[in-house]
């Protein structure tokens, strides 16, 4: 299948006081960088999150869009993220994860199964001392097809994936 382009989706809700480290993990993801997009959606924030998400970003280096989604809940966030990413394959995260630098490569390799639609990853603690939240931390592959109904905690919103076609029925 060769390289894949990707949108990430990443919602965040005043959250500026703790948005760098997230920006900045994503900032050094190694995937070419012009095969991926950032699409953050600001979910009527109150704070500072709009004036970090252009500090962190204003450099260019990444092609960022900043979507304003006044409404909240995050299905209407990523929702609105979704509208506005140019590619066919999401990558979702949330604002107090910091993504690993090959995630892109990792769905890219799974996607490179054409009957694969949606996706999820490991989420692990940062700290070990909160490893008792409820996390993904399985190494192994799961496999669920057209239909399939899969148990909870399998797949979190954290680190999840999906194809346009699989996000839109």
């Amino acid at each position: 299948m060769g390289r894949v382009t990707f949108s990430i989706i990443l919602c965040s809700r005043n959250r500026g006081s703790r948005l760098d480290a997230c920006l900045l993990a994503i900032r050094r993801i190694a995937y070419p960088k012009e095969l991926w997009e950032l699409v953050f959606v600001d979910n009527g924030s109150t704070d500072n999150t709009r004036e970090v998400f252009d500090r962190v970003m204003s450099d260019g280096v990444i092609q960022a869009k900043y979507i304003y989604e006044a409404l909240p809940g995050l299905s209407r966030a990523r929702n609105a993220g979704m509208a506005a990413a140019h590619n066919d394959l999401f990558v979702f995260t949330d604002d107090d994860c910091y993504v690993r630098e090959d995630i892109l490569e990792k769905y890219c390799d799974i996607y490179s199964n054409s009957a694969v639609g949606f996706s999820g990853g490991q989420v692990r603690p940062y700290r070990e001392s909160t490893a008792w939240l409820s996390m993904q931390t399985d190494d192994d592959a799961h496999y669920f097809y057209k239909g399939d109904v899969f148990p909870v905690g399998v797949i979190h919103g954290a680190n999840m994936s999906c194809r346009r076609v699989a996000a839109n029925g």
